[in-house]
Order: structure tokens, then sequence, then C-alpha cells
């Protein structure tokens, strides 16, 4: 499961970046959908505690 959240998240970062470039915004291929959003989760358990 982190590795999957990992991957979205780069292709997140990655899709942020071009969209932010000049020439895919002057040529109108930034789109007109809703910008992606990192997704992060919380995986500990409640109320386990971790032994040090």
């Amino acid at each position: 499961m982190l590795v999957a959240r990992q991957i979205y998240n780069d292709a997140v970062r990655d899709s942020l970046a071009l969209r932010r470039r000049r020439l895919p915004r002057a040529l109108g291929l930034a789109g007109h959908t809703p910008a992606p959003r990192y997704f992060d989760i919380d995986d500990s358990l409640p109320g386990r505690t971790r032994s040090p």
C-alpha cells in the first residue's frame, strides 16, 4: 500500500509541475479539470503502541 501511495503522489507532483509550465498553458493543454491532489493516510492502528 505504501508503494502505491508513493507512485500516486509522484504522479500528482509531476502532473502539477507540467500544468505550471508555460508552453502547455499557452497552447491550452493544461486542461480544465480540477488539479489532482496528494493522498496521505495514517497507517497506524488505533490503540496499538510500538515497542521500543
